[in-house]
This record gives structure tokens, C-alpha cells and sequence, in this order.
């Protein structure tokens, strides 16, 4: 049962990854596009909570990841363990 739920936060934290890479590159392209510096500064103020899910997603995949594979007894580093 621990795994399976560790699986599923994995699976959620790597949603939450993916939309804020999409969210974030989005946004910042619009920013790209404005005309006027203040259009730019609201745009690149919207970024901010999209960085924050990228890099707590990344962590979070990491984590969770790693501790999906312990708790299923795979190896973390494949072939170099001897894995098929």
C-alpha cells in the first residue's frame, strides 16, 4: 500500500511539474510579445507561482521517485546495480 501511494503522489507531482513548465513558457512568451513595460511586468508577475510549482514539482518528482523505486526494491541506478 505505501508504494502504490507514493506512485500516486509521483504521478501527481510530475502533473504539477508539467503544468507549470506549460503555465510558465506560456506567460513568459506573452511577455516577450507586450508592447509596454508595465503589460511586460504584470505578465512576468504571473510567472512567479508557475516557477514555484517547476521547482517544487522537480523536487517533488525527484523524491517521490526515488522513493517509489525503494519501495518496490528496484534499482535507483539500473545497470549499474546489475539490473536487467
Amino acid at each position: 500500500m505505501p508504494a502504490v501511494l507514493s506512485k500516486f503522489l509521483h504521478v501527481l507531482s510530475v502533473l504539477v511539474f508539467v503544468t507549470g513548465l506549460v503555465g510558465r513558457e506560456i506567460v513568459n512568451r506573452q511577455a516577450a510579445r507586450a508592447k509596454d513595460i508595465a503589460t511586460t511586468e504584470a505578465l512576468l508577475g504571473v510567472s512567479g507561482p508557475f516557477e514555484r510549482m517547476v521547482v517544487g514539482g522537480s523536487i517533488a518528482v525527484l523524491v517521490f521517485g526515488l522513493t517509489t523505486a525503494w519501495l518496490q526494491s528496484l534499482p535507483i541506478l539500473g545497470s549499474l546495480q546489475a539490473a536487467p
